[in-house]
């Protein structure tokens, strides 16, 4: 069945307003074997960042649909991260990233049926020339397994672009054009629009994560680099 959802779109690279201003770096970008990541908050609730039990002030009180900018993480097989809900000293279940040697991730919380989970995407697409790249996060259960139509603005749905992405799994990287797309999911396997996310700007040479969850509007945000 069809659920209505506002259609707003959060790029937190840009509208850095709730989302860090990026100052809690734990290393310099690029830095020998770092990994760098962001981290984005899909669910209904405020969240905190903690590095080594430590928040800074900078990360937070992350409300839902925002993140915070991409930082460099000095060792990536012990990162020492953790998520609280906001004002909270307890650490949320389930939250135990690894990362590779120079890796790009984009971290994600997102509600599930027995709490908050989080889904760890390697960010490692590279855009054609002239045009974009795009993967979308199924965070909304209630949608179930879908397929991702990316199109132009209004056109009609034609062929799948990827197809049976389930819930709390992300698709791989696909190219697209540049500028104004249209991404609308649908019943696995059939052409029922479940999902619409309206027109999306993308730049090109950018490779973004939009984001599809209950608890939010639409998040897009542009991969690390």
């Amino acid at each position: 069945m069809p659920r209505s959802f506002r259609h707003l779109v959060l790029a937190c690279s840009v509208v850095l307003a709730g989302c860090g201003d990026g100052s809690f770096l734990l290393g310099t970008a690029g830095s020998l074997n770092a990994a760098t990541v962001r981290f984005v908050n899909a669910t209904a609730i405020s969240l905190d960042l903690a590095l080594g039990s430590v928040v800074s002030s900078s990360n937070a009180n992350i409300v839902p649909g925002a993140g915070i900018a991409c930082f460099s993480v000095p060792d990536p097989t012990t990162p020492a991260l953790s998520v609280r809900q906001s004002g909270s000293t307890t650490d949320l279940p389930g939250f135990n990233p690894r990362f590779s040697s120079s890796g790009l991730y984009t971290l994600v919380a997102f509600p599930g049926p027995a709490g908050t989970q989080f889904i760890t995407v390697p960010n490692a697409f590279i855009p054609i020339a002239g045009r974009s790249a795009l993967r979308v996060l199924n965070a909304s259960s209630g949608l179930g397994t879908v397929d991702v139509y990316a199109t132009a603005s209004g056109a009609a749905l034609g062929t799948p672009t990827v197809t049976g992405v389930g819930f709390g799994n992300a698709s791989g990287s696909f190219d697209v054009s540049a500028g104004a797309i249209q991404v609308r999911l649908t019943t696995s396997g059939g052409t029922t629009v479940v999902f619409d996310a309206g027109s999306q700007t993308l730049v090109a040479g950018t490779s973004y994560t939009l984001i599809v969850s209950s608890a939010t509007t639409v998040i897009l945000v542009p991969d690390c680099v």
